[in-house]
C-alpha cells in the first residue's frame, strides 16, 4: 500500500479555513484516484521507519525471529519466496495470518503470496516475536 501523510496540519488564515478546505479537497481527490492509500500521521511514519531500521531480524528456513525496540502497526515483511501460510507469535500468543488474494487489500494479520514472493502484514510489538512460515 502507498503511504501518504500531510506535512503539517492545515490551519486557518485570518479566521478562514482555507488551508483546511484545500487539504480536504486534496484528500478527496487522492482517495477518488487511488484505492491503495494508507494514511498515517507523521508520528506513525516515524515510528514505523524507526522500527523498520532498528528491528533485529534472524531468518532460517521456516522461522523469522524479530527483536523490535519499538512497536508499530501494519508492519510489513517481504520474502523472496512463495509461502503457503504463516503464523505470528509474540508473548506466548500465536495468530494465523489470513491469506489475501489481492495485494492492494492486504491489512493487519494478513499475507499475500505469488511467484515473485510474499508480503506479510502484522502489528509488530516491542520486544521479541517470530513468524513461522509454512
Amino acid at each position: 500500500k502507498s503511504v501518504l501523510s500531510h506535512i503539517h496540519k492545515p490551519g486557518y488564515f485570518n479566521g478562514e479555513k482555507t488551508g483546511f478546505n484545500i487539504f480536504k479537497e486534496v484528500v478527496k481527490r487522492l482517495n477518488q484516484k487511488y484505492d491503495n492509500l494508507y494514511w498515517m500521521t507523521l508520528s506513525e511514519i516515524a515510528r514505523y521507519w524507526a522500527a523498520k531500521n532498528l528491528t533485529r531480524v534472524k531468518m532460517d528456513n521456516k522461522k523469522i525471529s524479530l527483536e523490535a525496540p519499538f512497536s508499530t502497526k501494519a508492519f510489513t515483511v517481504k520474502l523472496k519466496k512463495r509461502i503457503r501460510g504463516a503464523e505470528f507469535s509474540a508473548s506466548g500468543e500465536r495468530q494465523t495470518l489470513e491469506k489475501c488474494t489481492n495485494l492492494l487489500a492486504i491489512e493487519n494479520r494478513m499475507y499475500y503470496s505469488d511467484r515473485q514472493g510474499s508480503i506479510l502484514c502484522f502489528t509488530l510489538p516491542k520486544g521479541k516475536s517470530e513468524i513461522i512460515i509454512h
